[in-house]
């Protein structure tokens, strides 16, 4: 504690009161930050320094911002003094576990709260437990009970199916003739389609008119753009305009979204779904359940999924892009053989190019699954099908059955 001046740490007034100086001031603040510095050092309360990263605080423990200047050198949730816990969640992905930061200061009543995620990315800072715009994804399960009401499970009979899926790519979708290959062989399809660059060449070779005609043609929500962004509102803008603006462009719902493959930055860490984790602690993940009554992902390996009749969330596909006509009727196989789902993708972008697969090949594929199906092998199914398609239930045409009920009592 500093030396008391000659006047006191107490004036005397003219009125015969008295007044703290300013060196009784200045006194006691020094106190009291000594005082809190001493307290937290007996705690195991680290003091954070203007020159300390809060990006780097994953190390479990109690920290201290002393004041409003390291709060904002540091990136502090709050422009003034506080505290920080840093905590592990108890999950742990492949590289390493998830840790929490739960951060408050002490002039405000709010809590802040992220989590970095074990690609070292962190979420944004929340108030609160959730997103205030969100319920960890309850959104989803209103979105799916509406959407599976509607569109109740269908019967392979007993069978394995595929689906295939096809991203952007229309101006070489349509002059390769795929609309009609596909029509011909009485095959439903996914187009997974970003919004903002249907006007670019490769997809103004095809109009909303021609996309509209197309028969068996699936809209899915791709984002509204393809980049790449850690800014988490423009994640919001990918995934909610990305829906809403195919909604009002092709005048039909939405119902499914399909992650573009832009790494583990392309929408601040959500890594295009390849762990739970990434669907139920970024933004991205959360927000893509909250808006879509199903989605794919990158879970899983070989587009493989199980035939139950349950919609499951953020499972991958089996890209054809580089692969042999072989190794691709070998995935085919192993869907008739073993009585499970493959949803297939393809870039017709990349159809045709360099080493990528040739159109006479992706025919040729077609080809194969319609033979299959021919023989009574498997069945091939739009993806809105495949994702609820049930290998264990006999065939029946529900909306028949009710029918006849109705005019049975007519």
């Amino acid at each position: 504690m500093p030396q008391t001046l000659s006047e006191g740490p107490v004036v005397p007034l003219s009125d015969g009161s008295e007044a703290i100086s300013s060196t009784g001031v200045a006194e006691m603040r020094t106190l009291g930050t000594t005082t809190n510095a001493a307290l937290a050092s007996k705690l195991g309360v680290v003091t954070l320094t203007a020159s300390d990263v809060l990006d780097s605080l994953t190390k479990p423990g109690l920290y201290e911002v002393p004041s409003a200047a390291v709060a904002t050198a540091i990136g502090f949730p709050t422009d003034a003094p506080g505290g920080v816990k840093v905590e592990t969640t108890g999950y742990n992905g492949a590289n390493g576990p998830i840790v929490r930061q739960a951060a408050w200061g002490y002039t405000s009543n709010i809590g802040y709260q992220r989590t970095r995620l074990a690609s070292g990315l962190w979420n944004s800072w929340d108030t609160g437990i959730i997103r205030a715009d969100l319920g960890s994804a309850s959104g989803n399960i209103a979105r799916m009970s509406k959407w599976s009401a509607e569109n109740p499970p269908v019967s392979t009979g007993g069978l394995g199916a595929v689906a295939f899926t096809f991203d952007h790519g229309l101006t070489s979708f349509k002059a390769n003739g795929l609309p009609g290959a596909l029509a011909a062989r009485g095959f439903g399809y996914g187009l997974a389609l970003n919004d903002s660059t249907l006007s670019t060449a490769e997809n103004s070779g095809a109009s909303d008119a021609d996309v509209l005609s197309w028969a068996g043609a699936e809209i899915w929500n791709h984002g509204y753009n393809h980049s790449s962004t850690n800014n988490e509102a423009t994640v919001r803008s990918i995934i909610v305009q990305g829906k809403t603006a195919l909604e009002a462009r092709y005048g039909r719902e939405v119902f499914g979204f399909i992650p573009a493959g832009v790494g583990a930055t392309g929408l601040a860490g959500f890594d295009g779904g390849s762990t739970p984790e990434m669907w139920s602690q970024t933004l991205a993940g959360q927000l893509i359940l909250e808006y879509h009554a199903v989605t794919t992902g990158y879970m899983g390996a070989g587009g493989i999924r199980q035939l139950t009749g349950q919609v499951q969330q953020g499972v991958s596909r089996f890209t054809m892009d580089s692969q042999t006509l072989s190794r691709i009727k070998l995935q085919i196989d192993l869907a008739a053989t073993t009585k499970v789902g493959v949803m297939f993708m393809l870039h017709p972008a990349l159809m045709g190019t360099g080493s990528y697969i040739s159109v006479a090949n992706v025919l040729a594929v077609l080809d194969y699954a319609k033979a299959k199906q021919d023989a009574g092998e498997l069945v091939v199914l739009p993806p809105g099908e495949l994702v609820r398609a049930d290998a264990t239930i006999p065939q029946v045409d529900a909306n028949a059955a009710v029918a006849a009920y109705m005019a049975a009592r007519s």
